[in-house]
C-alpha cells in the first residue's frame, strides 16, 4: 500500500478543454537510505476536443532535477481524442531525505505544444508535497542538572530502533563517563568512583561545572550524535580542618605537666592547622587567631592571650571552613605594682606601702607565691641600701595585694628642715614563684 498518492493538475487556455495532470506516489521509505520510493505519472486529458499526430514534448521534475523528459520533436507523435487521455511520461525515482529525516518536495511539470484552437498548446506548473518523515537517530529527551554524588536518570527517543549510547562528557572528546549502551527509553548513571573523580577535576576553581550527555546511534550508513548540556554541583566541597595545638615552652609545660594546658601570656602554642581541600581542590589559605595574635599558616604563637584559637582554610573553589578549638588556660595575671606617697617625718621615719595584682593559684604541677622586698638609696647616690622583707595581704585570685608596706625605716636626713627633698626609690616589687630553678625577678619600679 502506498504510504500517499498526490495529484497535480493544470487547465489550458483553450478553452478548457485540456487538462495537464501529474499523479506522484510516495510507495515507501527506506529508514537506512534515508529516502522514498516515488511513482509519478504524467497525463494530458481532453474534454471537447482533439487532435491527431502531433509533436507533443514534456518535462517532470523534482527537486528542480529532471526525473522524466520526452523531446517535442523526437519522440513519437501523439493522437488524442475527444474525452480520453494520454500519459506522456511515468517512472520511479528515489529521493533522499533531509538528515533528519523530513523531506520537502517541490515539483514542477509541463507541456510543450503547438499552440492552435484545437490544441493546449504550451502549459506548466509546479507546486510542493512533503513525505513522510523518516525515523532517524535517538536524541535526549530528559537529562537532570545532578551533583557528583548523584546517579543522574536520561531519557531518549529513539525512534529508528536501533542500538543506543550514553556518555557524559567535559567537551566533545573528553570522557567523563564513557559511552555505554543502553536498552530501553531511560538509563540510570551507576558511576564508578573513577567516573566521579574525572568529573570533580573538570574545573576546582568553582563549585559547579558544565557537562555533557551525550547519545550516540547509527542508523543505516549515518552515525547520530547529540547532547544537552547540563550543570554538575560539588557536594560538600568545604575542606576539612584537623586542626592540632599544643604548648611548646618548656618551662610552662614543667608547671603545668600538661602541652594541651596553656598559661595565659607564657605559653608558646605550636600549631598545625590541618586544612585539607576536598575532591580536588587545593588550599589557598589558612590562618590562625589567638586573641589579638594571628599566624598565616601553621607556626608558633608565643605569649598566649587565651585559650580560644580560631582556625580557618580557604580552598581553591572559595569555600572557607572554620572553627575555634578551645583549651584549657591557666588565667595567669602578670603583676602590677603602685608605688606608695609619703614623706618621712621629723626624726627620718617613713612608713612606706605599695599595691598592686599577682596570680597565686595553681599552674597544675606547682603553685605561685609571692614575696615582696623593698630597698631605697638617697637620691643623687649610686649605693643601694639593703632588701628588706615587706608585710604582704593578699586577697583573691589572682591575688590583690592590700596596701603592705615598710614600717618604721629611719631615712638619715641631714638639715632635714631645709633639705629634704624627694627621695628615689627603686626595686620596690620583688617576687619570687613556682617556676622551676630559678626565682623571677619583674622590673622595678621606681618614684621619684
Amino acid at each position: 500500500m502506498a504510504l500517499q498518492v498526490k495529484k497535480y493538475s493544470k487547465t489550458s487556455n483553450t478553452s478548457n478543454t485540456y487538462t495537464l495532470e501529474l499523479t506522484v506516489t510516495e510507495n515507501s521509505t527506506s529508514t537506512p537510505g534515508n529516502s522514498s520510493s516515488i511513482t509519478y505519472v504524467l497525463k494530458l486529458k481532453s474534454s471537447s476536443k482533439n487532435f491527431a499526430q502531433y509533436g507533443v514534448g514534456a518535462e517532470v521534475k523534482f527537486d528542480n532535477r529532471q526525473v522524466g523528459y520526452r523531446d517535442r520533436k523526437t519522440a513519437p507523435q501523439v493522437t488524442l481524442n475527444t474525452y480520453s487521455e494520454v500519459t506522456l511520461l511515468s517512472g520511479t525515482v528515489v529521493i533522499d531525505h533531509e538528515t533528519d529525516g523530513s523531506k520537502s518536495m517541490d515539483i514542477s511539470y509541463s507541456l510543450d505544444m503547438a499552440s492552435a484552437s484545437y490544441t493546449p498548446g504550451p502549459m506548466s506548473d509546479s507546486d510542493t508535497m512533503t513525505l513522510t518523515k523518516i525515523p532517524r537517530g535517538a536524541t535526549i529527551t530528559d537529562a537532570p542538572n545532578f551533583t557528583d554524588e548523584d546517579n543522574p536518570v536520561v531519557k531518549v527517543s529513539n525512534p529508528a530502533g536501533v542500538s543506543v549510547q550514553l556518555g557524559i562528557y567535559r567537551d566533545s572528546t573528553h570522557a567523563l563517563a564513557d559511552y555505554r549502551t543502553i536498552s530501553g527509553t531511560s538509563y540510570t548513571f551507576n558511576l564508578t568512583q573513577a567516573e566521579r573523580d574525572a568529573m570533580r577535576k573538570v574545573d576546582t576553581t568553582k563549585n559547579t561545572a558544565q557537562v555533557r550527555f551525550y547519545v550516540k546511534s547509527t542508523v543505516g550508513d549515518q552515525t547520530f550524535i547529540t547532547y544537552l548540556t547540563r550543570t554538575l554541583t560539588i557536594k560538600n566541597p568545604a575542606p576539612t580542618l584537623s586542626p592540632v595545638v599544643v604548648d611548646v615552652n618548656p618551662t610552662t609545660v614543667e608547671l603545668t605537666g600538661d602541652p594541651n594546658t596553656m598559661v595565659r601570656f607564657c605559653s608558646n602554642a605550636e600549631v598545625e592547622i590541618g586544612a585539607v581541600g576536598v575532591k580536588f581542590a587545593t588550599i589557598s589559605s589558612k590562618s590562625v587567631s589567638c586573641g589579638g595574635k594571628v599566624l598565616n599558616g601553621d607556626g608558633t604563637i608565643n605569649g598566649v592571650e587565651s585559650g580560644d584559637f580560631k582556625i580557618s582554610a580557604t580552598d581553591s573553589r572559595g569555600n572557607t571552613t572554620t572553627e575555634t578549638l578551645s583549651k584549657k588556660v591557666i588565667k595567669y595575671l602578670r603583676p602590677t605594682c603602685n608605688m606608695g606617697e609619703g614623706l618621712p617625718d621629723a626624726n627620718g621615719n617613713f612608713d612606706f606601702s605599695v599595691s598592686g595584682e599577682v596570680f597565686t593559684g595553681s599552674f597544675g604541677l606547682a603553685t605561685n607565691t609571692l614575696e615582696v622586698y623593698g630597698r631605697y638609696r638617697i637620691q643623687g647616690d649610686s649605693s643601694w641600701g639593703e632588701w628588706a622583707s615587706m608585710d604582704v595581704q593578699t586577697a583573691g585570685n589572682p591575688a590583690v595585694l592590700l596596701p603592705m608596706g615598710l614600717y618604721g625605716w629611719v631615712v638619715p636626713m641631714p638639715n632635714w628642715i631645709i633639705t629634704m627633698g624627694p627621695w628615689a626609690w627603686g626595686n620596690m616589687w620583688r617576687t619570687t614563684s613556682s617556676w622551676p630553678e630559678r626565682p623571677l625577678r619583674y622590673p622595678s619600679w621606681s618614684k621619684l
